[in-house]
C-alpha cells in the first residue's frame, strides 16, 4: 500500500511541469489587451494620430498571439485608418469587444460619450475622451461624459 501511494505521489510530481506549461498556452487575461487599447485611446484624447496608429499595431500584435477574432479586425481597421476620424470610428467598435474585458475590474472605468453615442474604457481618473479629443471642453459639466455606473 505505502509503495502504491508513492508511486501515485510520484507521478503528480512528475506531471506538475506539463501542467505548468500548458497554463502558459492559456490566453492571457486580457492585461496586455488592455494596455494596447489603453495606449490606442490616450492617443485619440491627445489628438496623436500616428501614435494612436501605433499603439493599434502593438494591440493587433498582441490580439493575434490570443488569436482573439473582433479584437485583431479592430485594431487593423485603426491600423489602416487615413485620418484620425476614421481612426476614431473604428475605435468605437474595438471598444464594444475590449469592455468586457475590463469589466468588474476596479482600476477602470467604462465611460460613455453622449455627443457621439460612444463607450470607452480608461483607467479610473480624469476623463480622456479618445473621440473628442482636445476639443472636449474643461470642466464639461453637460453629461457628455459619464462612468457607464451613471448610465444605469
Amino acid at each position: 500500500m505505502m509503495k502504491r501511494s508513492l508511486v501515485y505521489v510520484f507521478m503528480l510530481l512528475a506531471s506538475l511541469p506539463l501542467v505548468a506549461e500548458e497554463s502558459k498556452r492559456e490566453p492571457s487575461c486580457g492585461c496586455e489587451l488592455l494596455s494596447g487599447y489603453l495606449g490606442v485611446g490616450d492617443a485619440l484624447a491627445n489628438d496623436n494620430f500616428s501614435e494612436a496608429k501605433n499603439a493599434a499595431s502593438l494591440l493587433l500584435k498582441s490580439a493575434q498571439e490570443d488569436n482573439i477574432g473582433a479584437i485583431i479586425a479592430g485594431a487593423k481597421a485603426i491600423v489602416g485608418s487615413g485620418d484620425i476620424a476614421a481612426a476614431r470610428q473604428a475605435f468605437k467598435l474595438l471598444t464594444s469587444d475590449v469592455v468586457p474585458l475590463a469589466e468588474g475590474d476596479s482600476h477602470f472605468t467604462v465611460m460613455t460619450c453622449s455627443k457621439v453615442g460612444a463607450d470607452w474604457v480608461q483607467f479610473k481618473g480624469p476623463v480622456k475622451n479618445p473621440y473628442l479629443g482636445k476639443k472636449m471642453p474643461v470642466g464639461d459639466d453637460s453629461g457628455c461624459c459619464v462612468t457607464s455606473a451613471a448610465r444605469h
